[in-house]
């Protein structure tokens, strides 16, 4: 469960995380320029704000991860989630939140 303005601690991402990082990919392949051969959350913190910040360890393929901020708006809101930043060459378990 998230409280308001703190972060959750990391916890293995779930179906609806994944639903989520599956809305940026593209976004995150035009900022990157990279081309990921697999796009996996792995684990996941949250910040419930006006919306939900996600801040997610992703699995790219071939042993390299990357963190993804993802901002998602409140529900009934027409705005998609937004990739608001990423951090490439990143290793698995690595520190969540410094995007």
């Amino acid at each position: 469960m998230s409280v308001a303005g703190g972060f959750t601690k990391p916890r293995p991402a779930t179906a609806e995380d994944q639903a989520v990082a599956d809305k940026v990919k593209d976004q995150f392949v035009t900022k990157s320029g990279t081309h990921p051969s697999k796009f996996k959350v792995h684990s996941v913190i949250t910040q419930v704000v006006a919306g939900m910040n996600y801040w997610m360890e992703v699995d790219v393929g071939n042993n390299a991860y990357v963190h993804l901020h993802v901002y998602e708006p409140l529900p009934g809101v027409d705005d998609k989630p937004k990739l608001e930043s990423y951090k490439l060459n990143k290793k698995k378990g690595d520190k969540l939140g410094d995007c």
